[in-house]
């Protein structure tokens, strides 16, 4: 498959060496020039643009560090949502505010026909790169089956929650810590 990938940090560097391992045709972008040049080291291509990274993909993924980064690399200037073709879907593994997510979600199925699919993760850069993440995983059904096969290589336990973006948090997240 070919995958644009935005956001090439500890975690994203470590998901783009990986999904190129398992011989897909990745194409990442970053802001930072320096985590460009560190994955075109290791033989992964680079883009000038989100929306650059974004074009032709089958699938566009995210591992950005906040919500505002998240939104700039896919509605601003060249940003993916521009690159992106219908049917594309969008899996994000950021970490991100979930009332703005599901707005985006929103504005880039409106924007670009592409689907979105929450996906955050736990285990960290060396397990992203080894492909031993624990993934969680919120979408729509199709949306989720399209992404899956790609996923299925990134993690050791990939788990569908359900609809992206909850509308409640969990009973217990609204505990006390005490």
């Amino acid at each position: 498959m070919r995958l644009g990938f935005l956001g090439l940090g500890l975690m994203g560097g470590g998901f783009v060496c990986r999904l190129r391992d398992l011989g897909h045709d990745v194409v990442g972008f970053d802001p930072n020039g320096a985590r460009r040049g560190i994955v075109e080291k290791a033989g992964v291509e680079t883009a000038v643009s989100p929306a650059a990274a974004a074009a032709g993909a089958d699938i566009v993924m995210a591992c950005v560090t906040t919500t505002d980064n998240l939104e700039t690399a896919l509605f601003g200037p060249a940003g993916a949502a521009e690159g992106m073709a219908v049917g594309t879907v969008l899996v994000d593994f950021s970490t991100t505010v979930v009332a703005r997510t599901k707005l985006m979600a929103s504005r880039l199925r409106d924007a670009a026909g592409a689907g979105w699919v929450d996906a955050p993760v736990s285990g960290g850069p060396p397990a992203a790169r080894s492909g031993d993440l624990a993934i969680m995983v919120g979408g729509d059904d199709e949306d989720v089956a399209a992404v899956d096969p790609v996923l299925q290589g990134l993690g050791s336990s990939v788990v569908h929650l359900g609809p992206s973006g909850p509308d409640r948090l969990p009973r217990w997240s609204t505990r006390s810590a005490c």
